[in-house]
Order: structure tokens, then C-alpha cells, then sequence
């Protein structure tokens, strides 16, 4: 189980043992506790990571791993600094991957700096370094700086704990919300939603409650290409 550390364990096993178990007290700590996050956590709880086998751990592209660290430094918030520190001494132990729209529909445009600048880690979940798992999906999840992650909708129930000091979102074509660390978003089955990110990378823990396996579909909007320009500008000002 998650919740003490097992000293029997390896020190691969005992690192990710110890994120997942700062990622469930941070969940339990944040006010009221909803049902689908007690849900969440009663996954987390159930998971022995004794009874699995840790995946292969993957390296991690240059530039992807300068974006990894750099997202790392700048999640200074107080109220997550164990999560982040947990997730720094994992960073060679899970298996990080660059999502090339395999989670959506072959032709789906996903967007430019999206494809480019993604990078996830599944702890948990088909691809997870801690445990496999069909029932739900648990991970870290990282977006290059002056991205879109265009609206887009699927059918996994959706947490994300937000590490990063800032980050934009909108639910169902809304109006942009900003978001700071220790934050909680719950995205509802089939919820339309959409992050923006602008000067520092975005941080984050993800979680997929089921359907771990489903596509993801993006929903076009007339402002994409607005949005995308604006920051698109925004980043080459910084350059000069």
C-alpha cells in the first residue's frame, strides 16, 4: 500500500512509493473532500507496489529534459514543494513519453506546440513505472511554455493538481481562468476544456478515474489561431 513506506522495497521502489504518497496527502488535504476525489484516493490506496513490476525507465530527450527541469525550479509554491521534490529525485526512474497525438484520432490538429512541447509520466496506469492498472491512471504531466492545449473533450472522468505558479483554463468555450499551484481542476466525463500556458512551463499531476484507453477529441474553435499567434508573438518578444 501507499500510504508508509515499506523498507523493504528498493530505492527506485521507495522514491515512487514516497511521490505517490505525497500526491495522495496533498488530494486528502485540499477542504471537502468530493466523492470522485475520495474515489481517486481509494485507487491510490489500493495499489501495492510490491505485487508489480517497475518498468524500464526511458531517457529523456535533451530538450525535453531542459523544459522538465526548468518547470521544476520555477514550481516554487510552498504548498507543493514535496510533491515537486518527489518528483525530481523520480526523474530517472518512470518512463517518459512525448504524446504525438496517439491519444487522438488519426487527422485530429491537436496544435503545433502542443505535439512539440508535451511530456507525461504514467506512475500508474497501462504504461505505469509504479503499477499497471486498466482502472484509472495517475501521472505527471508537462507542457512546454506559449502553448495551447486546444479545447478538447473525452470520456475518462479528469483531476489535475496544478504545480505551476500560473496556468489558464476555460470549461465548455468559458472564459479563461487563471490557476495557481496546489489548485485542484475536475473535468467531468466528456467536459469540453482547454489550457493555456504562457511564460514557464506547465507542471502538473494528472489523473484518469477510467476509460484509460479512450481517444481524445478536439473541438475547434475560431479563436485558435488567435490565441496561438498571440502567444506565438509573445514568445518571439522574449527572444530579442
Amino acid at each position: 500500500m501507499v500510504k508508509g513506506i515499506n523498507h523493504n522495497l528498493n530505492g527506485k521502489q521507495k522514491r515512487l512509493q514516497t511521490l505517490i504518497g505525497s500526491i495522495r496527502s496533498k488530494l486528502a488535504e485540499l477542504g471537502d473532500v468530493s466523492r470522485e476525489r475520495r474515489l481517486l484516493i481509494q485507487k491510490i490506496d489500493n495499489v501495492n507496489i510490491e505485487q508489480n513490476t517497475l518498468s524500464q525507465s526511458s531517457n529523456i530527450q535533451s530538450e525535453h529534459e531542459e523544459m522538465l527541469r526548468t518547470a521544476i525550479e520555477e514550481a516554487t509554491d510552498p504548498s507543493i514543494l514535496g510533491i515537486v521534490r518527489d518528483i525530481k529525485a523520480c526523474l530517472s526512474d518512470v518512463n517518459w513519453k512525448q504524446d504525438k497525438s496517439e491519444f487522438y484520432p488519426t487527422g485530429s490538429e491537436v496544435g503545433k506546440r502542443y505535439t512539440e512541447s508535451n511530456l507525461h509520466a504514467q506512475l500508474i496506469g497501462p504504461d505505469g513505472s509504479v503499477a499497471k492498472s486498466e482502472d484509472f491512471m495517475l501521472g505527471v504531466f508537462i507542457l512546454g511554455p506559449w502553448t495551447l492545449y486546444k479545447d478538447h473533450s473525452h470520456i475518462a472522468p479528469e483531476f489535475y493538481l496544478n504545480l505551476s505558479n500560473k496556468s489558464d483554463w476555460r470549461f465548455n468555450f468559458g472564459p479563461w481562468q487563471r490557476y495557481g499551484a496546489g489548485s485542484l481542476i475536475w473535468n467531468p466525463s466528456k467536459q469540453i476544456h482547454a489550457t493555456k500556458v504562457s511564460d514557464k512551463p506547465f507542471l502538473s499531476i494528472f489523473a484518469w478515474l477510467g476509460h484509460v484507453n479512450c481517444f481524445c477529441k478536439v473541438h475547434q474553435s475560431q479563436d485558435h489561431n488567435q490565441i496561438e499567434q498571440q502567444l506565438l508573438q509573445s514568445f518571439e518578444m522574449t527572444q530579442h
